[in-house]
């Protein structure tokens, strides 16, 4: 009997400490859940002004979502992106393959978008890179949902689907009939919806069960939004619906006269208001009464109120973004735009967030009172016995000369052979602190996910940073390190494998290589062979950014993790024409590796060192009406001499093109004559004053155009020439031109 109890207490034990490993991360993202957490906290200061413009280029759709100092954003073209909320620098950008509509959803490592034709892509947050991707064949417009290791889809067509976020299989489906259009929101384990129909339903978010529904009796546009008691949402004649959330009884029903025409927001420090757009009109409803309590006139209702504790930010009239009072709806800020607000706003560490129908993400902060945390190595890993210091960078507004003090929350007890301590007690801002971390022997092998906060001298302001540490036993560190070959010149093919060692139950790899694009031509990326199985369980997928030296590559597979080491990435650079020795530095940058249940994991990254071997410059001479061009020492024959056209000289194509390293590709149907070069890439047309170099729309120099004559092609040679990074040089007493490439 003993011996029974024993067994069924490690059962008990281990069902216990394995929920609690598997959910670990999604339970931390469950208690910042805000239906949770009963009071809308953040704190903006005013007067407040653009501090940050982030140009994207097109229409900004769905909402904006801010992590870990950056702003993921999504357009009406397919475009999706992450950007830093302090610098406004590109993270990264990729096209998916249709347009979106949809919120995306984030959670600690993962990013979950959904376009209109419902392909559904689960997308690495640091690096961009898509870890799987399922299309769901279906219209997709509501909000994505996620919440453990659930992903909630409501199509068009009235299908819920519940996916499991590690790998897009379907874990339960319901019918509900009806268009579903707009947001499904979650509390205590249940799923709420509301159809267009204005049918109220509730089901079990693990089984898809449903729990009890009731009809409003008219259409609704409305998302549903869960708050303290109840389940509000409004219809598309004006009423404004409360139900208990456990039962679905009715709490009351009260007429507002004007359809519904926005997503609902809380205000008011513990939730007590709910905002809402009303077709001309947004207002304030008491969440205890249904009871209208104040109104504001706006020709832009669509777009969902956000709130920063008393306050509430919605579109106000003539393109303008307003702050009011969300009890008695005073205006206390206004703002004029140059656009539209097209996305669901947002508000983090005190900053407010919009998005235009012009394509630029705009950042709102305080004028004049106000202050910012950003850590700037977040991720550290270190042994027993070792140290480490988190670096913490604080910026303020002009003026402000608060004492800023900080703590930290998310370690162990000192007993465990863990201590940390800041280098400074007090900051005048601008400025930095350490946090500093110490290990003993002792210390065991862990993770731990820090939370810095700051404070202003008088506590009236608190920003907050997050870090990770990583305790790891020497010798057994996760390595991803670069190889390369030891002797490179000018003009050499040669490949960088990318190597993974010591590896426990990897399932995802996302990293980015940062490379001196001015020196080198990255010209393909292929898989490694340390992922085994069937292909298709198995995705390798990449994005270059060749103007900025950028490779971002993720490599996964669809099944349980492997442990153990190999090749995880093999890049072709080519190494560019030029007359200089150079160093070359290849870093990794923004890693993001993932174990079988997709928890994060860390590695020791080594960067790679070589120098590429000068090579010699070629000269190139040619004479106005002369068929003869001198390369180096060596005579050529052009098939038809250089002419003057307009004060502007036009060379034969190929007698440039070939001997500055750049390939020649003729389409007939458009005239078009395309030139590459390394990752230059430009486009011109016989008799068009117009030309693209890497898709940007150039017109050419007083207007002189490539033409054919006498059955040969000829370009305008200044142009092309410093286009494909060469020098000319004339000397008009000879008329002749004389080119140098690479420049020396």
């Amino acid at each position: 009997m003993l011996k029974k109890a024993s067994i069924l207490l490690l059962i008990v034990v281990f069902l216990f400490t394995g929920f609690s490993s598997i959910f670990a991360e999604e339970w931390y993202a469950f208690q910042k859940d805000e239906s949770r957490s009963g009071m809308v906290k953040e704190t903006l200061y005013f007067p407040m002004k653009e501090t940050l413009r982030i140009p994207i280029g097109e229409k900004i759709t769905g909402g904006l979502l801010i992590h870990s100092n950056n702003v993921y954003y999504s357009t009406i073209d397919g475009t999706i992106g992450c950007a830093s909320v302090f610098s406004g620098n590109t993270q990264w950008t990729r096209k998916l393959d249709d347009g979106i509509k949809s919120s995306m959803m984030i959670s600690d490592r993962d990013l979950f978008a959904v376009t209109e034709n419902g392909h559904v892509y689960c997308i690495d947050a640091k690096t961009g890179t898509i870890l799987w991707d399922r299309n769901m064949e279906t219209r997709i417009e509501a909000p994505l949902l996620k919440f453990y290791r659930y992903l909630i889809i409501p199509s068009v067509d009235g299908v819920i689907y519940a996916l499991n976020s590690l790998d897009g299989i379907t874990i339960w489906e319901t019918d509900l009939h009806e268009r579903i259009t707009k947001g499904v929101c979650f509390k205590f384990n249940s799923l709420y919806v509301v159809t267009e129909q204005g049918q109220i339903a509730c089901y079990d978010s693990q089984s898809g069960k449903k729990h009890w529904s009731f009809y409003a009796g008219t259409k609704s546009q409305s998302s549903p939004i869960a708050g303290t008691e109840s389940i509000y949402f409004g219809d598309d004649e004006g009423s404004f619906y409360a139900y208990d959330y456990i039962t679905g009884r009715r709490y009351w029903k009260q007429e507002l006269n004007d359809p519904f025409s926005s997503p609902l927001g809380f205000s008011y420090f513990d939730k007590r208001i709910v905002c809402a757009g009303m077709t001309s009109r947004y207002v304030g409803i008491s969440a205890g009464t249904g009871t209208e309590m104040w109104s504001y006139p706006s020709d832009t209702c669509a777009i969902g109120p956000v709130s920063a504790n008393r306050v509430v930010f919605l579109p106000g009239n003539d393109q303008t973004i307003v702050a009011l009072d969300s009890f008695d709806g005073t205006e206390v800020f206004s703002s004029k735009l140059d656009s539209p607000i097209s996305a669901g706003m947002a508000i983090s560490n005190g900053k407010l967030f919009l998005g235009t129908e012009s394509g630029d993400i705009i950042i709102y902060g305080s004028a004049n009172y106000d202050f910012y945390i950003e850590i700037e190595d977040e991720v550290q890993t270190i042994s027993p016995g070792e140290s480490c210091k988190f670096k913490i960078v604080i910026s303020c507004t002009e003026g402000f000369h608060d004492p800023i003090s900080f703590s930290a929350s998310g370690f162990p007890c000192s007993c465990k052979g863990v201590g940390r301590w800041f280098d400074h007690s007090l900051v005048k801002p601008p400025g930095e602190v350490n946090l500093v971390v110490d290990t003993t022997e002792e210390a065991k092998p862990a993770k731990y996910r820090l939370t810095i906060k700051a404070f202003s001298g008088n506590r009236d302001i608190e920003r907050e940073a997050y870090g990770v540490l990583v305790i790891q036993e020497e010798g057994k560190e996760t390595i991803l390190s670069m190889e390369v070959p030891e002797d490179i010149s000018v003009g050499q093919d040669f490949s960088v494998p990318i190597r993974i060692e010591n590896a426990k139950k990897l399932r995802s790899l996302g990293y980015t290589i940062e490379y001196p694009a001015d020196k080198l031509f990255l010209k393909e990326i292929l898989p490694g062979d340390y992922f085994l199985g069937p292909k298709d369980d198995i995705n390798f997928d990449y994005t270059i950014d060749k103007k900025n030296g950028r490779a971002s590559i993720g490599y996964s597979r669809k099944d349980l993790g492997e442990s153990g080491s190999g090749y995880v990435g093999f890049l072709k650079f080519q190494a560019k024409a030029s007359t200089k020795e150079n160093p070359v530095k290849l870093l990794f940058s923004n890693i993001s590796l993932r174990d079988t249940l997709l928890f994060s994991l860390t590695s020791v990254n080594k960067p790679a060192h070589f120098n590429i071997k000068p090579g010699k410059s070629t000269t190139i001479v040619l004479q106005i009406g002369s068929n003869k061009m001198r390369i180096n020492e060596r005579i050529d024959k052009l098939d038809a001499p250089p002419y003057i056209k307009d004060s502007r000289t036009l060379v034969p194509l190929r007698a440039i093109a070939e001997n500055m390293n750049a390939t020649i590709e003729w389409f007939a149907e458009e005239r078009k004559i395309r030139l590459i070069q390394y990752d230059t890439v430009i486009d011109l047309w016989i008799n068009k004053p117009m030309c693209m170099v890497n898709d940007e729309s150039i017109e050419l120099p007083d207007k002189v155009a490539p033409a054919i004559t006498n059955g040969r092609t000829f370009i305008p040679l200044r142009f092309v020439t410093e286009q494909l990074h060469g020098k000319i040089s004339w000397d008009g007493s000879t008329q002749t031109i004389t080119i140098v490439y690479p420049i020396q």
